[in-house]
């Protein structure tokens, strides 16, 4: 076993397992997340909003009408009502300070994951570019 009480897949048994099923409610969707704004409850719970950001689409915009009485193109810088930037709140999600632990320690080890295969692959391309000017300067001298 591990320092954290999980069985390592190859010592896992039907003694020692449970088996999770994972079902998308009616209101799953996939979302963008570029922040979270948040703190604590009157019952002493974490409170943390994923929100997206983007610029404000305006209210309104202004077309040249056309001698003809045609819509012509849309006037630049006639937008209205688009000043700022918009922080659309996707999800509202209230854990306990076991559960708020738990997901960082689930964060921290995928950053963990991703900057060390990060790393590799940048090692990776730095030692297949090194190769491939170590075997052009080899071309050039013959």
């Amino acid at each position: 076993m591990e320092e954290n009480g999980s069985v390592s897949p190859e010592s896992a048994t039907s003694e020692n397992r449970v088996k999770f099923r994972f079902f998308k409610s009616t209101a799953f969707r996939a979302i963008h997340v570029d922040g979270a704004w948040g703190g604590v409850t009157p019952r002493g719970d974490i409170h943390m909003v994923l929100y997206n950001e983007r610029p404000s689409i305006p209210d309104a915009t202004f077309n040249v009408l056309t001698p003809e009485g045609r819509i012509g193109n849309e006037i630049p810088g006639s937008a209205e009502g688009s000043d700022g930037i918009v922080r659309e709140v996707e999800v509202d999600a209230i854990m306990t300070l076991n559960t708020a632990k738990a997901l960082h320690a689930w964060l921290t080890n995928k950053i963990n994951y991703l900057e060390n295969a990060i790393t590799e692959a940048v090692a990776r391309a730095e030692a297949e570019a090194e190769s491939q000017k170590s075997s052009e300067e080899v071309k050039t001298t013959q």
